[in-house]
């Protein structure tokens, strides 16, 4: 669900209680760090699929974690659906899932959100693997 939090920003308007710029704040303070705690966990997973398997699958993890979140965030965010769902209406979902990517390009929609968050999502990741890579490797030397 971290990737989702990003797509909350839709909800922000003027509100007569609360500035808006007291909520943007807020929902960033809350997106950004529910995307570094999944961008963790996925590094952690990484590392264990690393020394299981080699590089390359463990890429081909991070990349479909990252298209799962991603189809997770238009079933959310496009298709309504909510977390709880999965465990009330599995059917239901898998009816949909299963239809609109029986065909996908009759759905470009799916299709469109699915490239492109995840590949943002994949090129922060990247970023984050990166600069934990190059701190890790100046811990390395003395």
């Amino acid at each position: 669900n971290a990737p989702y939090l990003l797509t909350d920003f839709i909800h922000l308007h003027e509100s007569p209680t609360t500035p808006l710029w007291y909520d943007a704040l807020m929902l960033a303070a809350c997106a950004w760090i529910g995307l570094a705690l999944g961008f963790a966990s996925l590094y952690l997973m990484q590392t264990i699929w690393e020394r299981a398997a080699g590089p390359f699958v463990s890429w081909l993890g991070v990349v479909g974690a990252l298209a799962l979140a991603s189809l997770g965030v238009y079933l959310g965010r496009f298709l309504r659906f909510n977390s709880w769902d999965a465990l009330v209406h599995p059917g239901r979902i898998a009816h949909v899932i299963a239809t609109e990517l029986e065909n996908p390009f009759e759905h470009p929609r799916l299709v469109a959100a699915l490239v492109v968050l995840t590949g943002a999502l994949s090129v922060a990741y990247l970023v984050v693997y990166t600069a934990i890579g190059a701190r890790l490797e100046l811990e390395r030397k003395p």
